[in-house]
């Protein structure tokens, strides 16, 4: 086949995946036997088809690069079909040939498919009328969350590009079962959903369309719906709109543990030692998010934006780091009552781009007697249950910085109120997924009476000499609910 010519036959030591390559080129159908698994047990099969073939900076378009397309690579040299942002450098990026002072930030660098070119809209249309074909009566998402670079903002104006996916998605429904589901994956993010031609208010009132839900997944930008722009969105669109769970907070250097969130046993000896392999060859660079944010995560998007449910993505990569997902807490999450009534653990990290921080989004930088402030949303308990009387404030110091200030010397007040220092910085949450070195954080015990229902401003201050290479990356609140 094509793709055995081109990329190879993958080594006995990549354990999975030389399977996977195997079952696929020698006539395996996974999505055949998906579906007929979802029927035999009375569920409704969905397919999620992401709209976009991208090539990362990491890798240079070559041969030995299997994630791409047939096509991508058939029409890598095709400006209008294939398009790198304004000033991409492949001699630093692909080549690692990086002149002094040169970086290369491999998000900007990727080259991606654009709906613009009638080559790339014409396969991007053929590959998913012929999913539907095969499978009929399937449940169909699209995918422009991941990545969004769908079009050249430059070179394509806005009605055009919302004209343009408008005609895809009619071609898309008109070839459905008319029973099936119709659903977008897209960010919440009112200016990045102008750039990928979405505006769903409009097509969620398109009859040739009919949308039945959209997923707004924030993928690795925002965690918290109270800082993204779905209650914007939720004014407008009637439609079901469902609030994305990611697996991890990046940023946060862990190890691997080979402990289960649930204290479930993995599936099996097979998967136990492709977990092992692939942890041994992940950087330690991500925290798994407990069952304490996921839940909290959850109560946000109902309380602030009236979501209608929850989805999850990636979570599969628990198994990379040797830890089974949290299916026991997954299964509550669509439960309203249920998360309302949980204690909470709330928290911002540096990622967030759109938590205001007082002029400017978390890392925090502390100079000596100077305040920093940054505004945080939190929900109050449902009605018949309350907060503990003290819960627990932690901030965390970004560990790449060497600095002189002890973290004593960093005090915090929550509205007005002074927080008084603890001692407890090894474990804010009682999930087993790997913590950091306790001496990144600062700890507070923080008042019941101190936290309001809605906007809340956190004053942090440094009063030593030495905070001014005093970063902080991330603020965590818990407040146990009783």
């Amino acid at each position: 086949s094509w793709f055995r010519h081109t990329f190879g036959a993958p080594s006995a030591t990549a354990g999975v995946l030389a399977r996977v390559f195997e079952y696929v080129v020698s006539g395996g159908d996974i999505l055949s036997e998906f579906v007929a698994a979802a029927t035999e047990n009375n569920e409704r099969p969905a397919v999620t088809f992401r709209i976009n073939d991208f090539q990362s900076c990491a890798e240079a378009p070559t041969n030995n690069y299997g994630a791409l397309s047939q096509f991508w690579y058939e029409h890598k040299s095709d400006p209008s079909a294939i398009q790198s942002p304004k000033g991409f450098n492949a001699t630093c990026c692909w080549e690692k040939k990086c002149a002094a002072g040169q970086s290369c930030d491999c998000y900007d660098g990727s080259a991606s498919m654009v709906l613009s070119d009638p080559g790339v809209l014409a396969n991007r249309r053929s590959l998913m009328l012929e999913i539907i074909g095969m499978y009929p009566g399937i449940d169909f998402e699209i995918d422009f969350e991941r990545w969004t670079r769908v079009f050249n903002t430059d070179e394509t104006p806005p009605a055009t590009r919302r004209a343009i996916v408008a005609s895809l998605l009619r071609d898309v429904r008109n070839a459905m079962s008319p029973s099936a589901r119709l659903g977008l994956r897209v960010p919440p993010d009112l200016k990045v959903l102008d750039q990928i031609g979405i505006d769903l208010a409009l097509l969620a009132n398109d009859s040739r369309v009919r949308l039945d839900y959209a997923t707004l997944g924030v993928s690795y930008t925002s965690y918290l719906a109270s800082s993204t722009d779905f209650a914007a969105i939720r004014s407008t669109v009637d439609i079901p709109l469902l609030f994305e769970l990611t697996n991890q907070i990046e940023q946060v250097k862990v190890r691997p543990s080979s402990t289960s969130l649930d204290g479930a046993h993995r599936a099996s000896d097979d998967a136990d030692a492709d977990a092992t392999r692939l942890a041994s060859a992940v950087p330690a660079t991500n925290q798994l998010l407990t069952k304490e944010m996921l839940v909290t995560i959850a109560l946000d998007a109902y309380a602030c934006c009236n979501a209608d449910g929850i989805a999850t993505f990636n979570f599969e990569y628990y198994r990379i780091l040797g830890i089974e997902p949290p299916y026991s807490t997954l299964a509550h999450l669509t439960n309203e009552t249920w998360v309302r009534q949980a204690s909470q653990y709330w928290f911002w990290i540096a990622r967030n781009a759109a938590v205001s921080a007082g002029g400017g989004a978390l890392p925090l930088t502390l100079t000596q007697l100077r305040a920093a402030t940054m505004q945080v949303q939190i929900t109050a308990p449902a009605a018949g249950s309350s907060y503990h009387q003290v819960g627990l404030l932690r901030l965390r110091r970004d560990q790449q910085l060497q600095w002189s200030a002890p973290l004593g010397a960093v005090t915090a007040r929550l509205n007005g109120v002074p927080l008084t220092p603890s001692s407890n910085t090894t474990r804010i949450y009682s999930s087993d997924v790997p913590d950091i070195d306790a001496g990144h954080y600062a700890a507070f015990d923080l008042p019941s009476a101190a936290v309001y229902d809605g906007t809340n401003t956190l004053t942090i201050e440094c009063t030593a000499p030495g905070c001014e290479a005093l970063r902080v990356m991330q603020v965590e609140a818990m407040l146990p609910v009783s």
